[in-house]
């Protein structure tokens, strides 16, 4: 099952194989089909137009949502129409930056779209409050009288339950303008890490120069080459030390987030704070980590075996903790080969999985290799409007088909989830799902 490793890369690059390529060297099919979103930047800018000019309509129902179920129902409708296409917009951005983040047009587009949103929380910043100030034995009758309104009991009843960290409508304005600062500390480390920080070359098994990021770090880690492994590891550590105090601010800026959440809205935590918008009792997460804790020894006798394996005189070290113990663990696979072992592996779910999973394989949901200024790891994206979209940075090793697995596996939950669900309940908790 083992092919040569990246060769549609490899023939799409020639003599400089080795070498992370330019975008436009990568063959169309191996890329995500960003103009099933918007056929052109032209079209992103006409809706972009056209969302902006939605939201004061919706802003326009302040202060009516309590005095009849038609002002409530047509309200919500038109937030169930807008939130979407504000979605769609902001994705669109999103993608075109993520795949090349040295391209100032896309990140200005991510930035604007990123404002829209907050424009949009801002100016809606009204609602929770106003909605939770009715009395829910009103808003009980309303959906009881109006079936189409019953839709939004469920929803209704979560918003209920956080009332206690509700913030008067003044507040709530507070909160959403704070957002776009809030989220630079993540932001800035995301260009810092894909676009700005250069990776310095390392010799393979082969002697052949290569180049080194995010992506390929872990494929080297499983190289059989001990020499290779601790170049590369020395290689990664060392560039992202240069930047530690850098990123140690930037990690402040997300801790002093949370914190500020935790005391505006009243929270007993951090921990509380995060989980409780999604329902999840404190208790279930002690014992997620109670039960790692307790099973860590499996782990610690599982690394001493390999470093009996392994047989180092200088014991086991941080960048021989993937190294394979025998030749024949360092398989290699072509995109193709794990595409069809993926799709072979979960044929036991029938053809009304099987069926979309292939056709997204075959309708460009993923892209699939690095290439210069992508951002790195690997992600499933899209919105209840379009179609998903799986980043990935593919090297070719066991573990990128696990993680083209694991992502395809995210994209199919909400495929399904925006096939069958109403907008309002189509989404679901990370929680939940990894």
């Amino acid at each position: 099952m083992s092919g040569i490793l990246l060769a549609p890369l490899a023939v799409a690059l020639g003599s400089d194989a080795q070498k992370v390529p330019e975008r436009s060297e990568i063959e169309k099919k191996y890329t995500w089909a960003t103009e099933n979103i918007f056929t052109s930047d032209e079209e992103w800018e006409a809706e972009f137009a056209a969302v902006k000019a939605m939201i004061p309509k919706l802003a326009a129902y302040k202060g009516t949502l309590g005095q009849s179920a038609e002002n409530l129902l047509e309200s919500a409708r038109l937030q169930d129409e807008l939130e979407p296409r504000l979605s769609r917009v902001y994705v669109y951005a999103s993608l075109n930056s993520d795949q090349d983040t040295r391209v100032g047009k896309y990140q200005a587009m991510e930035s604007r779209a990123r404002s829209l949103s907050i424009e949009y929380g801002q100016a809606m910043s009204w609602a929770e409050p106003e909605l939770t100030s009715i009395p829910w034995e009103r808003l009980d009758s309303w959906m009881r009288e109006n079936k189409d309104l019953s839709l939004y009991r469920h929803a209704l009843e979560n918003l209920f339950r956080q009332k206690k960290y509700i913030l008067s409508p003044r507040e709530e304005e507070l909160m959403a303008m704070a957002g776009e600062v809030r989220s630079t500390p993540g932001n800035a480390y995301n260009f810092l890490s894909n676009a700005d920080i250069e990776f310095p070359t390392i010799k393979d098994e082969k002697g052949q120069t290569r180049e080194l990021d995010d992506s390929a770090f872990y494929l080297f880690m499983r190289s059989p080459d001990r020499q290779v492994r601790k170049d590369a590891y020395e290689a990664i550590v060392g560039t992202y030390a240069k930047y530690r105090n850098t990123a140690a601010a930037l990690l402040n800026g997300a801790v002093q987030d949370h914190l500020f959440t935790v005391k505006a809205r009243g929270y007993d935590g951090c921990l509380p704070a995060a989980l409780h918008e999604t329902n999840i009792p404190v208790e279930v997460y002690d014992t997620l980590v109670r039960t790692v804790n307790e099973n860590l020894p499996l782990l610690h006798r599982y690394q001493e075996l390999r470093k009996r394996a392994l047989q180092f005189e200088d014991g086991v070290h941080a960048y021989d903790l993937f190294a394979p113990f025998i030749a024949e663990q360092n398989l290699e696979y072509t995109y193709e080969e794990a595409v069809d072992m993926i799709v072979t592996g979960l044929e036991p779910l029938g053809s009304d999985y099987l069926a979309p999973m292939k056709k997204g394989f075959a309708s460009r949901w993923v892209d699939v290799f690095p290439t210069k200024g992508k951002r790195s790891g690997a992600y499933s994206s899209g919105t209840y409007l379009t179609q998903p979209y799986i980043l990935l940075n593919f090297h070719g090793s066991y573990e990128d088909m696990s993680t083209l697995a694991h992502e395809m596996g995210h994209s199919m939950h909400s495929y399904l989830s925006r096939k069958t669900q109403p907008y309002v309940y189509a989404d679901y908790a990370t929680f939940c799902a990894e």
